[in-house]
């Protein structure tokens, strides 16, 4: 049945189509949500760019653990399914991590700023992500839909926990710690990476809070100059990691550095930069 479905969804394929769902699933790529999570946090509201990176990760290490424990097979080379954009279909195909991950950003940033326009863009966000998996042929049905499901159900658990608690710290940290179990199970490199990245972020705002607390600048040529300076710094951190040896260890602790940069180093330097 959910094979008949994507067929049918590729049946109507066109080039046009294709690169339209092709950019559809970009914006979901990680590096494209660190993007979004960096302007966030360095020039609009620390708190916000916390809170949603703090769902995102929560939702990214458990889609990621998830996949680990169901080890479900994608569609790619089922009779009469076309794969496109192959390259981001790694790891296991249940839950979507793009579906996923989408679902948690959004919904998350809707749910600090609280604005019911942005609901409407988000829904709209979530569906084309998710659609697009089908389209590309890297996805069933049940993978994004229960995707967006978990998505939307993080961003919800994890919005009422940030307000419940008085330590947004120790929060990141329980959480952090909890998500650990899965590392009884598994060995992906998907997972190294999304671990280390919360395990980065945990000791990132610890850092800042502790050692930096910088705030928002004013001014457009401030956010861009902050933008820029710390997008090298976070290319500069992941490409010396890239010298570390193979090994998810050594995954894990290549994107520990880059988020430790993203959440302590770089507000650091803009501070001694001042900028």
């Amino acid at each position: 049945m959910e094979l008949e479905l994507l067929r049918y969804i590729q049946s109507t394929a066109s080039p046009a189509l294709d690169a339209l769902f092709i950019a559809m699933s970009m914006l979901a790529e990680p590096v494209v949500i660190v993007a979004a999570l960096a302007w966030i946090y360095w020039n609009v509201s620390k708190n916000a760019g916390r809170f949603i990176s703090y769902a995102a990760l929560t939702s990214m290490t458990l889609n990621n653990g998830i996949k680990e424990l169901f080890r479900l097979p994608r569609p790619i080379g089922q009779e009469g399914i076309r794969t496109l954009y192959a390259n981001t279909a790694t790891g296991y195909s249940f839950p979507s991590g793009h579906s996923q991950l989408m679902a948690t950003a959004s919904s998350s940033f809707c749910l600090w700023f609280r604005k019911n326009w942005y609901w409407y863009l988000s829904i709209l966000l979530m569906f084309l992500v998710a659609f697009s998996r089908m389209y590309l042929g890297v996805h069933y049905p049940k993978d994004v839909f229960v995707g967006l499901l978990l998505g939307v159900g993080v961003s919800w658990l994890c919005s009422r926990l940030y307000t419940g608690l008085l330590s947004h710290l120790a929060l990141y940290l329980v959480t952090f710690l909890g998500m650990g179990v899965f590392l009884l199970v598994s060995r992906s490199h998907d997972f190294a990476m999304a671990f280390g990245l919360y395990g980065g972020f945990v000791a990132g705002c610890a850092w800042e809070e502790q050692k930096v607390r910088f705030a928002i600048r004013e001014g457009t040529l401030y956010k861009l100059a902050r933008f820029a300076v710390g997008l090298a710094a976070l290319g500069a951190v992941y490409l010396a990691g890239k010298l570390l040896p193979q090994g998810l260890i050594f995954v894990a602790a290549r994107y520990f550095l880059v988020a430790l940069c993203g959440y302590g180093f770089c507000p650091m330097l803009f501070k001694k930069l001042g900028i």
